[in-house]
């Protein structure tokens, strides 16, 4: 389930420097993901789609750095865009990846975040 649509009425072009739009989104364990909870630590934001190449090389350095700086207070939030369990658990599986990936059915946090082009990450601390 997404909850960003109760947070916000309007979409705004984020800019560097500017707080993060929240979001609260539905991980592959059915868990609930608030951006707010992470406060205090950096937070590596990847927005993705499993038929995208350019974002299946870059699971394998998401992958590494994740195992390297999850116990340094960095933590990973990779956004599947509008696709069905299914087909992320498959990609998961494949690629051995183990940071959270959550699910973003009704594709409003990349609206939130202005996505055009993916595979896009920001950094937020």
């Amino acid at each position: 389930m997404n909850y960003y649509q109760n947070f916000f009425t309007e979409k705004i072009r984020i800019q560097a420097g500017e707080q993060a739009p929240h979001f609260i989104l539905e991980d592959m364990k059915g868990n609930n993901v608030q951006l707010s909870e992470l406060k205090g630590k950096g937070v590596f934001l990847n927005f993705w789609g499993t038929w995208c190449k350019p974002c299946e090389k870059e699971m394998h350095y998401m992958e590494r750095q994740y195992s390297h700086y999850k116990n340094l207070g960095v933590e990973i939030l990779a956004v599947n865009i509008g696709e069905s369990d299914i087909a992320i658990e498959s990609f998961v599986k494949k690629h051995g990846l183990t940071f959270p990936i959550l699910k973003d059915k009704d594709r409003t946090v990349p609206e939130a975040y202005d996505i055009t082009p993916i595979p896009t990450t920001f950094l937020i601390d």
